[in-house]
């Protein structure tokens, strides 16, 4: 039986994150994928903390905690690379806002409208912007393995916590580790009774290539999202689905 200090399972941008900070503070860490889709190869990847709070179903008392993670961003990307726009995909040169009522956020100012959109009326959040997750994610599995993790490609199947360790169950084989974490979503909750309620939500967004559209920074409506890439297409989303349709 395979024992390390930690056992992550999730191999997204937050399970390989995790595992990689813990790998570079000494720990012996397995970080278990397996296969399946994750949230990491569907998110956009925008970093607008001001958005979030102003989404009608956001906790605003966490807005302060989302600027200080965008404040994060800086340190954590310049760690993992030496041009992270180019190989993370990493922007802050703003997101544009068009369709609001009001402006999204007090450190909003007036700029001209992105040329591809038909409206009379924009405002530029400085200073947030967007991430590649796919990119992201590829460097960040290369970082872990660098510092000293090790991947573990299966599925979890239970989750065993004992006196001195927990038992993490695969198909083919049981790991054991002194602590677990979390970090496959929903998914992964359910494999601990007592683990805090998660509620799932679904979007749906697609990718375009549009290069003849020029879009330099992310533009959001208060339903549409859309987030140029580097290759030529502009990623977009528009709808959040949850179980009960609400």
């Amino acid at each position: 039986m395979e024992r390390s200090d930690v056992i992550v399972i999730g191999d997204g941008v937050i399970g390989l994150a995790a595992a990689w900070q813990l790998a570079l503070r000494g720990k012996a860490v397995i970080c278990i994928g397996d296969r399946q889709p994750r949230a990491t190869d569907a998110a956009a990847g925008m970093l607008a903390p001001s958005f979030e709070a102003f989404h009608p179903r956001a906790a605003r008392p966490l807005k302060p905690l989302l600027d200080e993670a965008l404040e994060k961003w800086a340190p954590f990307v310049s760690a993992l690379s030496d041009n992270p726009q180019q190989e993370l995909g990493y922007q802050r040169d703003g997101i544009v806002a068009i369709g609001f009522a009001r402006s999204p956020e007090v450190s909003a100012i007036p700029c001209p409208p992105p040329s591809a959109f038909p409206v009379s009326k924009a405002w530029c959040v400085p200073g947030e912007g967007q991430v590649d997750p796919r990119l992201l994610r590829e460097v960040l599995h290369r970082a872990f393995q660098s510092a000293g993790g090790i991947f573990v490609d299966g599925e979890v199947t239970y989750i065993d916590p004992q006196p001195e360790n927990i038992n993490v169950g695969l198909k083919e084989n049981q790991l054991r580790a002194e602590q677990v974490v979390l970090a496959g979503g929903v998914k992964s909750s359910t494999l601990l009774p007592g683990a805090e309620e998660m509620e799932a939500v679904r979007g749906r967004a697609f990718l375009q290539y549009a290069p003849e559209l020029k879009l330099q920074s992310v533009v959001r409506t208060p339903m549409v999202y859309f987030c140029p890439k580097q290759d030529g297409h502009i990623y977009i989303g528009a709808t959040e689905e949850t179980p009960a349709g609400e």
